[in-house]
């Protein structure tokens, strides 16, 4: 065993779950346009995991640390959603335990060994997730099927439609936004486009706010971290206004108990990287209160929010807790989570216990995970498994689950061993069955559940206040619920739908030709090629579409065309059509396709006006080029 008893850790942060395996010593460096890597003492490898959540996504990355090179792979179109988490967990964990213990310590060099790591893992785990991800895109394919209709003019720019929900379930407002989240301290952001500004709009769905943020996050005792157009980052408050502003500000976590931690330059030659959380970021953490003052001076690598009056600070990379006066109140630790109901789970010699406010232990470590206390009791897992204990440490519900949520208004969604969720109480009793593919924490009396990929609310008694319905939606916060249909007239549904029926092309192989497959000789030779590779649902769909739509083939059927009927290549169907007049593949795939519309549709090709349109368009264009 070259590297003893490596060193494995996890924080529950909002966006996933993070996990590192290290061998003590000093950071690696790296250079990133070369992926070369240079060693002091000390490498560490991150797995980065972003299981699938409220967004319906998830996303693995592995990251030389420290060094700004990594990998990720994220993907699925349609609403992804894992049912075998918990197994793929496993499976990550048993390569990284494997690949850090029997590797000699020079292999540990190599940034080919982060290749490895994936493609061990993703070769293990793809059964699983292509199992998974066949059943979400049939179930979603079918939905396509049954709501896009190709003949109907394209609708709205938005991809999805937006509205606020009551306590009782009712739609009180429709939001004309590209995007819309959750509610927090009364306000919600919202973007009116892709990649633009943010404001806030109020429960009544008023712009309260002008978008004029990038980026801004919610609101929190009634201040809120953004970047204006000025780019001097800071808190506004519930008006808007700017109350909080620094040239040093680099990043910030929300207001919590009076203050927030703030990562701000700590020399005149730091500049900000774009990083909001990790190693060796420029700056260093400072607590401010409301006005802005700073009452622990800035020292740590990282901070936490205020918690029952401690917060969790990062040196190095050892994590200790502190209170309000910047006093350690603790022993440091290589993973930590926040005090709740007088307890904090802290990871010690790779196993979790809790320690008390004054530091010291609690409940001794033990357990694979732990989480934070809510109503009494605290999600842990063993041997694979997730259970509750109460404050003493004792179990309290058995560890039978395959993943459960935190308690509250003493209620807790749990996963069974067949992937399913349902409602426990705190005596361990099912009290809502678990047929859900999804379920979340009560809030309000409300819980979010999602049963054949539609999203919907149910009551404490199981009963549903919102049947499952919308095509995305967030849980119940200040008593609204944000949620989402999908618009099935916008363009990106009809292309889904029309890559969607590509699958599978039927190629006519021929090992004579230059790419492989047989190359058609005319306009006619290629109309038969067609009819033949294209599956029997892509050729209703051109039936049905008009002429204009088939610009939607371009990049996908008419990359393929082009690729491997030689068009790109000058192989003899691109030369019958040079014979025609054109004189670029991209026209020549078009023109093609469009003909082949005409013949479906029974009308008499214009491909020689086509022809003419092209070297017109390459004509006019040709003397600017020329000049550059």
């Amino acid at each position: 065993m070259y590297l003893k008893n490596p060193i494995y850790g996890y924080n529950n942060r909002p966006e996933g779950r993070y996990f590192c395996f290290m061998n003590k010593g000093t950071p690696i460096e790296a250079n990133e346009s070369k992926l070369s890597i240079k060693f002091k003492k000390e490498q560490e490898y991150r797995l980065v995991v972003f299981p699938a959540g409220e967004s319906g996504s998830f996303q693995f990355q592995t990251t030389l640390e420290n060094a700004g090179v990594g990998m990720a792979y994220s993907g699925f179109w349609g609403e992804t959603r894992c049912a075998h988490w918990p197994e793929i967990e496993a499976i990550i964990l048993a390569v990284l335990s494997l690949l850090f213990t029997v590797l000699p310590p020079h292999k540990l060099k190599s940034p080919l060994l982060t290749l490895a790591l994936l493609a061990i893992t993703f070769t293990i785990a793809t059964p699983t997730l292509a199992a998974d991800n066949e059943a979400i895109q049939a179930r979603f394919l079918k939905r396509l099927e049954a709501n896009v209709d190709l003949r109907k003019p394209s609708g709205s720019h938005r991809q999805s439609i937006f509205y606020m929900l009551d306590q009782s379930g009712r739609e009180v407002a429709k939001l004309d936004y590209e995007t819309v989240q959750p509610f927090s301290n009364g306000m919600a952001r919202v973007a009116p486009g892709r990649d633009s500004y943010i404001g806030y709009i109020d429960v009544q769905g008023r712009l309260l706010i002008t978008p004029k943020f990038l980026p801004a996050e919610q609101f929190s005792e009634d201040l809120a971290w953004v970047c204006p157009a000025s780019k001097v980052r800071g808190f506004i408050d519930l008006s808007g206004k700017q109350v909080i502003a620094d040239k040093d500000f680099f990043g910030a976590k929300s207001f919590s108990e009076g203050l927030a931690p703030v990562r701000v330059r700590t020399a005149e030659y730091q500049k900000d990287n774009g990083r909001t959380e990790g190693d060796n970021m420029p700056g260093k953490f400072k607590y401010i209160d409301k006005s802005g003052k700073t009452i622990i001076a800035p020292q740590f690598d990282d901070a936490n929010q205020f918690h029952q009056g401690l917060a969790a600070v990062k040196l190095a990379k050892e994590w200790f807790f502190i209170n309000k006066q910047g006093a350690s109140v603790s022993e440091k630790y290589v993973a930590v989570g926040a005090f709740s109901e007088g307890l904090a789970p802290v990871q010690i010699a790779g196993k979790w216990g809790y320690i008390s406010p004054d530091g010291k232990v609690k409940i001794a470590a033990q357990f694979e995970e732990a989480g934070d206390f809510s109503d009494g009791l605290a999600r842990i897992k063993t041997d694979g498994q997730y259970g509750f204990i109460n404050a003493d440490g004792a179990i309290a519900i058995k560890a039978v689950y395959k993943s459960v949520d935190n308690f509250s208004q003493q209620i807790c969604a749990v996963q069974m061993v067949d992937g399913k969720w349902g409602y426990i109480d705190k005596l361990g009793t099912i009290i809502v069955p678990a047929i859900y593919e999804t379920a979340k924490a009560f809030s309000g009396g409300r819980a979010l559940i999602v049963l054949n990929d539609l999203y919907g609310y149910i009551d404490a008694q199981g009963k549903y206040v919102v049947e499952p319905k919308y095509d995305h939606a967030f849980s119940y916060t200040d008593k609204r619920a944000i949620v989402s249909r999908k618009n099935w007239d916008h363009p990106m549904m009809k292309w889904i739908l029309m890559a969607a029926h590509m699958e599978p092309l039927k190629p006519h192989n021929d090992s004579t030709s230059p790419t492989g497959i047989y190359i058609p000789q005319n306009l006619d030779d290629a109309f038969k090629e067609l009819d033949a590779l294209l599956p029997a649902a892509a050729r209703a769909d051109i039936k049905l579409v008009h002429k204009d739509k088939m610009s939607i083939y371009h990049h996908g059927l008419g990359m393929w065309l082009r690729n491997n009927w030689g068009l790109w290549k000058g192989l003899r169907l691109a030369q019958y059509f040079k014979a025609l007049g054109f004189t670029h593949p991209d026209d020549m795939s078009s023109a093609l396709l469009n003909a082949y519309w005409s013949r479906l549709h029974g009308q008499k090709s214009d491909i020689a006006k086509q022809a003419a349109e092209a070297k017109e368009y390459w004509d006019k264009l040709r003397p600017i080029v020329n000049s550059k």
